[in-house]
């Protein structure tokens, strides 16, 4: 089912063939991408899993694990990708699901008592920094096999002039 409850159409912006993707796959390529373009963490975030005002490790047991990456202990700093510096550089940022099931939430230590850690991605997905798109190309309407809003529109969105605009 899905959330819109109104037609659905699908589209396809094709990606340019110059396009510069950096691709990770390994907490490695996080890591390489915020040497290249680091940035300071702006302020404490509730969610993050480093030592900060917001939350304690202490009694949690994660420190005790021997190589955990969840949590640290000491902490001097927390960089990030400066996005417009690494949009420089490439025009996006692909996170497979081998770099999403490896990197996510993983500390890495990123100098003495700095760290870096991607967070909230929440799946596979492509970060874009630029427009390196051509033209939208139409797609076939969906087909859902349990159709539970019956909201799905079959038109065809290159005959359709309303939902092409």
């Amino acid at each position: 089912m899905d959330i819109y409850p109104g037609p659905i159409s699908r589209w396809r912006p094709p990606v340019g063939d110059g396009a510069r993707v950096y691709e990770l796959h390994r907490p490695q390529d996080w890591l390489e991408l915020v040497a290249a373009h680091p940035v300071e963490a702006m302020r404490p975030h509730e969610g993050w899993e480093l030592p900060g005002p917001n939350q304690s490790i202490e009694g949690s047991g994660l420190l005790d694990l021997p190589q955990q990456k969840a949590a640290g202990s000491e902490l001097s700093g927390h960089i990030l990708p400066d996005w417009s510096s690494v949009a420089k550089s490439f025009d996006a940022v692909h996170l497979s699901w081998a770099g999403f099931i490896t990197t996510e939430g993983y500390v890495i230590a990123a100098g003495d008592r700095v760290f870096t850690m991607l967070r909230y991605w929440g799946s596979e997905r492509t970060h874009w920094l630029s427009d390196c798109f051509g033209e939208p190309e139409p797609l076939e309407a969906p087909v859902l096999s349990e159709n539970a809003n019956g909201d799905l529109d079959s038109s065809d969105p290159t005959n359709d002039q309303s939902r092409t605009t």
